[in-house]
């Protein structure tokens, strides 16, 4: 199981990352530069904030230990021309709510604007802030802070900014519990210490539960803009203020909506759902492993369902939304047609995946949930 720590698995199906807004398109590092922030590790649990979520793409780097596997992988099997499960009606797996008699939430009519301000503000103003020497740190702060990590007097590992100083937004960074709180009330130029404990199930078992003291410097306050600019814009690839807007406008919107949608995916009622679709989601997840990393897993499958259950989502919840959604399909009588994978986008997966695969994960990601939301169109 090396490899599997190693690697991040992917999170959810192909598509769902594809086509979903699963992420803004506007996400630089926090200091702008490119470079990965030095600083402690975070703690192992994730962070309720929306710009502040761990990458979900898996290391590049393959492990030393894995077999390279030469097998072909058909993502069809199981699957009709049409990308439903062969053999399976889904309503019958499935009591579907009335769509039309769903109250929807107003964030999902408009886009929230505080959530729409706070991405704007940390990922993008963040990087344009100017140094401000004389500022008292307050809570909603970006600092620009050193420090040195210890344990019982012992410095270790990754818990040292080296000197180089690295941005850190206090209520936003996922640090240690405790540790961003601390720096509020002080100004640039002082050095002082903290203290902080790793939490118990720490990624780091040498860590894990220890009491530390970080050696604190702060270098300066970042005194950020109010406002985005054309300018600004063009460094993510927009052409104006108001286009780099909108996609966060948007990307907030969805991220709204595939949330109602999950919500309504579980409060669902199910019957009897056929043994064949659970094999279907684990030989899936095995096979998209296999085929992105060439391994062969077929000594370690179990080992491999339980760590991909643990860290990225259950079957059974990728087995309930495939039902809702394709149940909803099949009500409305709507299949996707060959222009239509044209249409969204997905013709370049057809070699890779094959039409029936990328037809059933259209359905599921896409025009499922648009019909949830469908009538909002013509109110």
């Amino acid at each position: 199981m090396k490899r599997l720590i190693a690697l991040i698995l992917c999170a959810g199906m192909f598509l769902l990352c594809g086509c979903a807004e699963t992420k803004p398109e506007i996400e630089p590092p926090v200091d702008g530069s490119g470079a990965e922030q030095a600083g402690p590790e975070p703690s192992t649990e994730p962070s309720t904030e929306p710009s502040t979520e761990p990458s979900t793409e898996p290391s590049t780097e393959p492990a030393d230990d894995g077999e390279v596997t030469e097998k072909t992988f058909d993502f069809g099997e199981g699957l009709t021309e049409d990308g439903f499960f062969d053999g399976i009606r889904a309503l019958d797996c499935v009591t579907l709510p009335d769509l039309d008699a769903i109250e929807i939430p107003e964030d999902c009519v408009t886009p929230n604007r505080e959530e729409v301000e706070y991405q704007i503000e940390n990922s993008v103003l963040v990087n344009y802030g100017e140094p401000d020497y004389e500022k008292t740190v307050e809570d909603g702060d970006t600092v620009n802070i050193d420090y040195v990590g210890s344990v019982d007097g012992v410095e270790f590992a990754g818990g040292s900014t080296n000197g180089e100083g690295t941005d850190v937004t206090i209520g936003v960074t996922n640090y240690i519990e405790g540790f961003l709180p601390q720096l509020i009330g002080h100004k640039p130029g002082e050095n002082f210490d903290i203290d902080v404990t790793f939490p118990e199930d720490y990624g780091n078992t040498d860590l894990a539960g220890a009491a530390a003291v970080f050696n604190i410097t702060i270098n300066y306050v970042k005194k950020a803009p109010t406002t985005v600019t054309d300018e600004m814009a063009a460094d993510f690839g927009f052409d104006s203020a108001e286009a780099l807007t909108a996609d966060v406008e948007d990307w907030v919107l969805n991220q709204y909506r595939s949330r109602f949608f999950s919500e309504l995916v579980a409060s669902a009622e199910y019957g009897d759902i056929p043994e064949s679709l659970t094999s279907y989601m684990e030989d899936y997840i095995v096979k998209e492993y296999e085929m992105n990393y060439g391994y062969d897993l077929s000594g370690e499958r179990e080992e491999f369902i339980s760590y991909y259950e643990a860290n990225v989502a259950t079957i059974e919840s990728m087995v309930k939304e495939a039902i809702f959604a394709l149940a909803l399909c099949e009500e409305r009588g709507v299949t996707v047609a060959d222009e239509d994978v044209v249409t969204y986008g997905m013709a370049s997966y057809l070699d890779r995946y094959g039409a029936p695969f990328v037809k059933n994960q259209l359905m599921i990601y896409r025009l499922a949930p648009d019909f949830v939301f469908a009538r909002l169109e013509t109110e």
